[in-house]
């Protein structure tokens, strides 16, 4: 639809700075956390590898939200931005990444093996 003859539109708030910002920030956040979350766990668990497979859940965290707006229609707001880059900051991702499996029960052989 085209408007009417001697109608024109202008600007009145350009929301493209604050949104570029929103996106810059969420990026720094999640590049803070993965290098805290490596140094942390390379001190903690001294295994690189450990600490480079636990730290790839923060990006693909978000790439997969990214995709599930995308699939429901939901557009990369302002709002969401915000939330994402809450979550991010919320080690909730890292502490269920490395929480421990439990050990296996052992058998009743392993065990009249140690008496």
């Amino acid at each position: 639809p085209a408007l009417p003859p001697g109608v024109e539109t202008r600007v009145f708030y350009d929301r493209g700075n604050l949104v570029e910002r929103a996106v810059g920030t969420v990026s720094k956040a999640l590049a803070e956390a993965i290098v805290l979350v490596l140094i942390l766990l390379v001190l903690f668990l001294g295994d690189l590898r450990a600490a480079l497979t636990v730290a790839l859940i923060l990006p693909l965290a978000a790439l997969a939200t990214f995709i599930l707006m995308n699939a429901f229609g939901l557009s990369a707001n302002l709002m969401s931005l915000g939330g994402l880059a809450i979550a991010i900051g919320m080690p909730n991702a890292m502490h269920n990444s490395i929480t421990p499996i439990p050990p296996r029960p052992r058998s009743s052989r392993d065990m009249s093996a140690r008496r």
